[in-house]
């Protein structure tokens, strides 16, 4: 039986790791994070563990190296200066990572970086390219995942196992877990405002309400991730992964604000700063309330939300793009409807007790559209930008697809060609 170690298992890609392994059946799993979880299917082992603690990561987890067959390593810290976080997070992976290199049951290992990768926090002006591309040089400037990446690549060399490297930009998950969940903090961002009485304001200006967006599904992580263990092709690759459907707030925000019920609006002044806007006593006070009557799980609103991070996603000057073609080359289907993704995830949060149950509906159709700072409507003009643009995504999206099937079967056509090879010559996949 294969044995999967989830290093991060909790978190916003750990958890739909453990049910996509455990839906499939053929696993033994463990977890390991600071603290075991409720969510976790009750047939994954969770192992309590501080992996910046080199000693006490020893103990636990080198019992384990003679059966373990995957580790997916999904997590980080980013705490303190980027020195720091290079610091810490190659500590990290080295005290974990580093007790199982020289296993001879290590079939394959999982890292999940992101898009901070190509510098999606720092922008054009310092080397940003636009489209991103696996292929891209790195900057100049420090990066953990640099340093995590090529400590990986080191272990591996002249070793029998395999790996494979992910690079998602902003991901979207289903329940409240990591730092960095972009729709925990916007479905309670949007649950404190309905509950205050205000629209849903989009913190941000007009640049950031019409920039290009991309998301990865958490769930489509996961199976990717699952989907690197088994296709020795890939091995020593890196890939971007999203949902292919990029979008732009102009289009997403309203019908948001329809699923919550409400009516949205844009921000009155910039620049809005979302911590210190939702950190107001009357807001937590708003969300107390909100637990209560709805029963929801008894958390401080931010310790569900990272109010940063909400505001990085939306406030940021340039538009997330990155490619997937080759992941779709080398024979993955990563195509999602975005749109539905944010619903579904929503929906997740809602029956997990994250948030209240919505009251609105995503085709429901909104009647007062406004400025905060006057009564003015959008123009017909603004209206018919939106409508057009999101003409355009739409059929980009169907263009795309009609590309990603023909070359997703000749791929995979070509997968199962080298696999007969290596059988036949007495390889193993």
């Amino acid at each position: 039986m294969r044995h999967a170690l989830i290093i991060g298992h909790t978190g916003i890609v750990g958890l739909p790791l453990c049910k996509e392994l455990m839906f499939e059946g053929s696993w033994k799993i463990t977890g390991v994070s600071r603290h075991k979880s409720d969510m976790v299917p009750e047939c994954v082992e969770q192992i309590e563990c501080d992996i910046m603690n080199g000693d006490a990561t020893k103990k636990l987890l080198s019992p384990l190296k003679s059966t373990v067959t995957h580790i997916f390593y999904v997590t980080w810290i980013e705490k303190g200066s980027m020195d720091e976080q290079v610091k810490n997070n190659l500590s990290m992976f080295e005290n974990s990572i580093g007790l199982f290199v020289d296993s001879l049951h290590l079939h394959h290992v999982y890292l999940q970086l992101g898009t901070k990768y190509y510098g999606l926090h720092l922008g054009p002006e310092q080397g940003l390219r636009i489209p991103a591309r696996e292929t891209d040089p790195r900057l100049a400037t420090p990066n953990f995942y640099y340093n995590v990446e090529d400590r990986l690549k080191e272990y591996a060399k002249g070793k029998t196992w395999c790996y494979g490297i992910t690079r998602p930009p902003t991901i979207m998950g289903g329940h409240a877990g990591g730092a960095m969940n972009f729709a925990a903090g916007l479905t309670v961002y949007a649950s404190i405002l309905k509950k205050v009485g205000l629209p849903l304001i989009f913190p941000g200006n007009e640049n950031h309400f019409y920039q290009i967006r991309e998301v990865a599904s958490a769930n489509q992580i996961a199976k990717f991730a699952r989907w690197l263990g088994d296709n020795v092709h890939t091995n020593g690759h890196a890939f971007n992964i999203h949902t292919c459907d990029w979008f732009q707030f102009a289009q997403m925000w309203p019908k948001i604000a329809a699923y919550f019920g409400m009516e949205w609006q844009l921000a009155p002044s910039y620049p809005f700063d979302v911590e210190t806007f939702m950190t107001q006593q009357k807001m937590k006070d708003a969300w107390k309330s909100i637990v209560a009557e709805h029963g929801l799980r008894d958390t401080e609103s931010d310790k569900i939300a990272t109010w940063w991070f909400v505001q990085f996603t939306i406030q940021r000057e340039w538009p997330d793009f990155s490619l997937c073609n080759k992941a779709i080359q080398y024979g993955y289907q990563p195509v999602e409807d975005t749109e539905q993704l944010f619903y579904d995830v929503f929906d997740e949060l809602a029956n997990l007790k994250f948030i209240p149950k919505p009251t609105g509906h995503p085709l429901h159709t909104l009647t007062a559209v406004k400025y905060l700072s006057s009564d003015r409507k959008l123009t017909e003009q603004e209206l018919g930008r939106t409508q057009k643009e999101g003409e355009k995504t739409q059929k980009r999206v169907i263009d795309q697809r009609l590309v990603i099937e023909p070359l997703m079967k000749n791929k995979i056509d070509d997968g199962m060609r080298k696999s007969e090879a290596r059988k036949a010559v007495g390889m193993s996949d």
